[in-house]
């Protein structure tokens, strides 16, 4: 029995650290390598089990370790397996054995074990903690700064999505990059969370950590946190953990459809367009680093969409005046009317409510961010670091997001829009300040 017991625990060692993958060994196989009966090798493992020498994964992937169980769930997992057949299929000379459950069961050796016994000395930071068995879907938390470097240097593709992402690198037509091999990246996937004090912070499997060079893992353990209250949000959980839907969109990606479906709207309704180009979808997003340069950029940026966008052909079609005359010193002075002005003008001629505060909201929102951009111009403001920033970029792109979509719902009255197909998320999703 001792010898069984050695040979087994050490087979399930074995098996996961020559697996490239940090894979365990299939129950079956153990009795199978070992020339034993399958329930006899149970009775075995359960008892390795108890004594913490050997783990199981039961689950519909047991050959990726995500979650731990107690040692009384496993042994009653173990037990139960005991009634488990097998299935053996011939395809050719190839033979393919099925596990009759949906739950097959891995072993892996415990982390204790594998601390004790393997050298991970020369290993990567987050190569070595999947080395000794940390679960692979085990989640790590980063500082958004973290993100600031893919984002400034053009040879790398950062996409970012609501509350998702993932980092690449460009290179040439024949796989060549100006990046060396050690600075290189492929993240697949990274998501959005917030700290103990609601910052967004980001979060990234231990899996995925495990694939960069030793150089990214470097970098990326620099900006780790510890703080054991971080959490991703609800929806990243949902889309990579459970494998679902989330019906939520990020109110910096529906502020750019909002402006689009406005000018689809005109367009409709008036043959003209509002604004001279649609914008990217997604091509808004809060800033990774909140500092003033990044933030008086974003209003640099959003005024484009809006007043610098704004089509004043569309106000010449509807023969508006489209000038400013003032005198001074005996001249008169014309000078073209600005585009909120010709806005707000044409809108109030066009659309009558009880109560103006409504467009006024519209138009006060617009100008604070015409107002912010001009900041930098008026004076040489220094680059410095705060997180109220991040609050401000926030509050801002939510006034605006509201002014927008404002905007759009009254263009969607004109009896010639009802056949415009606005996205059904815009009013039917949950829009949130990611």
């Amino acid at each position: 029995m001792k010898k069984l017991y050695n040979a087994i625990s050490k087979l399930v060692y074995d098996f996961f650290v020559e697996s490239n993958d940090y894979n365990g060994i299939p129950l079956r196989q153990v009795s199978t390598e070992l020339g034993i009966r399958y329930v006899e090798s149970i009775d075995i493992i359960k008892q390795l089990v108890n004594d913490e020498l050997v783990m199981i994964q039961s689950s519909t992937n047991p050959h990726i370790y995500n979650f731990i169980n107690s040692k009384d769930k496993q042994i009653a997992i173990l037990e139960s397996a005991k009634t488990i057949t097998e299935t053996i299929e011939n395809e050719g000379i190839i033979e393919i054995h099925y596990e009759n459950t949906e739950y097959p069961i891995c072993l892996y050796p415990t982390c204790s074990v594998l601390k004790k016994n393997r050298d991970v000395s020369s290993m990567e930071f987050y190569t070595k903690r999947l080395a000794l068995c940390e679960p692979q879907l085990k989640v790590v938390y980063f500082d958004l700064n973290v993100l600031e470097r893919y984002s400034n240097d053009p040879r790398y593709e950062l996409h970012y999505n609501s509350y998702s992402g993932y980092i690449s690198y460009e290179c040439d037509k024949d796989g060549n990059s100006d990046l060396q091999k050690r600075n290189q990246i492929y993240l697949k996937s990274f998501g959005l969370g917030y700290d103990s004090n609601d910052n967004r912070i980001i979060c990234v499997f231990l899996k995925d950590l495990g694939k960069l060079s030793e150089t990214q893992q470097a970098y990326w353990y620099s900006f780790e946190i510890t703080d054991t209250n971080c959490k991703m949000t609800e929806e990243y959980y949902k889309n990579m953990v459970i494998g679902c839907w989330a019906n939520s969109y990020s109110m910096y990606r529906a502020f750019t459809c909002e402006l689009n479906a406005l000018n689809e709207l005109s367009v409709a309704a008036f043959g003209t367009s509002l604004f001279l180009s649609t914008v990217e979808e997604g091509s808004l997003s809060f800033s990774f680093l909140p500092t003033s340069k990044n933030y008086y950029d974003f209003t640099l940026k959003l005024d484009k969409m809006i007043s610098d966008n704004l089509n004043r052909n569309f106000f010449k079609s509807f023969a508006m005046e489209m000038y400013t005359y003032q005198e001074k010193d005996g001249v008169v002075e014309k000078k073209n009317k600005g585009t909120l002005l010709l806005l707000e003008e044409w809108l109030k001629q066009n659309y009558k409510t009880d109560d103006n505060k409504g467009l006024d909201d519209i138009f006060q929102s617009f100008r604070k961010v015409r107002k912010e951009r001009q900041v930098p111009a008026h004076k040489t403001i220094d680059n410095v670091f705060s997180k109220e920033y991040a609050k401000k970029q926030d509050t801002l792109m939510r006034e605006v997001y509201d002014a927008m979509s404002c905007l759009r719902h009254i263009f969607q009255q004109h009896p010639r829009t009802k056949d415009v197909n606005i996205p059904k998320w815009l009013d039917e999703g949950r829009i949130k300040m990611f």
